[in-house]
Formats: structure tokens, sequence, C-alpha cells
């Protein structure tokens, strides 16, 4: 039998806990009904997905390659379908404060993916990899452009403490390795949490 880590136990603990303030936020002041439900449901699978994938980059300082890229085809597939049924302009209000709106969530996707690539290719794979692309695809698919700013302030302002803290305790800079992927998914939680 596996032993569970402190790290997947707290992981776990922090999951269950963001999936049920994510319900609870949903489900307050809207009736329950199938879309609730719905909603509720995609959420924590996201939230879940989004956790799992910080897990294994911490882990093994790579991008599960499986599960973003369904993650990835699953928000790109959503995205594309709300946008070409319901149109440019439509939104979903989520919760009190967030919007889903498929055309902002594309064009973040396009700022997002434009700039990792080109990070990728400048430092070849140095300073982000191909997996670090899909995530940051899969976060602007979530976030939509009026949450980008939020975001990448969360993200490389958490990864830069990390970094520091890091480069405190191993008494060097050069060499040190930080995973990114937990920190672009703890932009996006952040985000859920503060605007659902």
């Amino acid at each position: 039998m596996k032993r569970i880590t402190p790290l997947k136990s707290f992981l776990l603990l922090l999951y269950l806990t963001t999936s049920l303030y994510y319900v609870i936020r949903i489900t307050q002041g809207n009736p329950l009904s199938l879309e609730t439900l719905l909603l509720s449901l995609i959420g924590c699978i996201l939230i879940g997905s989004l956790f799992y994938l910080a897990y294994f980059d911490l882990k093994e300082m790579s991008v599960h390659n499986i599960i973003s890229l369904i993650l990835m085809l699953f928000l790109f597939l959503l995205n594309l379908s709300i946008y070409f049924t319901k149109g440019s302009e439509y939104s979903i209000l989520i919760g009190n404060n967030f919007v889903f709106s498929p055309y902002q969530n594309f064009l973040s996707t396009i700022i997002l993916g434009s700039i990792s690539q080109l990070i990728v290719l400048v430092t070849k794979e140095k300073a982000l990899g191909l997996g670090d692309v899909r995530i940051a695809i899969i976060c602007g698919l979530l976030i939509g452009y009026q949450n980008l700013f939020l975001w990448t302030n969360i993200t490389v302002f958490s990864a830069l403490f990390y970094g520091l803290i890091l480069v405190i305790k191993k008494k060097r800079f050069k060499g040190i390795k930080i995973p990114f992927v937990p920190f672009m998914v703890l932009g996006v939680i952040i985000i859920l949490l503060l605007k659902v």
C-alpha cells in the first residue's frame, strides 16, 4: 500500500476545500438547476485537473502530456461551441463576478500562448518548456482577457517569491529549477475564488 505524503494530503485537502467553496459560491443565490449542477461539476473537474497538473510538475518537473492535452482540447471545444452557437458577444456570469466569455478567453489564449511560445523559442526551453505553453493556453481559455493582468501578477510574483526562498535556502543562484505550473494554477484558482 502506498503511503500518502504530506504534500499529497495538503493538495487533496486544498482541492476539497476549494471545490466545496466553488460549489457553495455557484449555488449561492441561484436556484438548484441542471445548469448550476453542471457548472459545479465542470468546475470541480477543472480544479481537480489543475491541482493534479501542479502536483505532477512539483514532483516530476514536467507537465503531464495526456491530461494537459485533454484539458486544453476540452476547454478549446467548450469555448468554440459557445462562441459559434451563442455568438461573439455571449458570456456566462458564473457566481457574482466571474464572466466566462469565449471571445475574451480566445484573446487571452492568443496572448498567453504567443508570449509563452516566444519565451520557449528565445531561451531554447531553459526558462519555460512546451508543457508550460499548454498550461498557459489552458489558463487563457479559463480566465479571459479581463483577468489577464491579475493572473500574470499572481503567477510571476508567487514564482519569484518561491524562487527567492529556494535561493536563500540553497545559498546559490545558478542551477535552481522552479516548476512554473503550480504558480500558473495558483493564479487561476485565486481568480476563480475571488471572482466567483
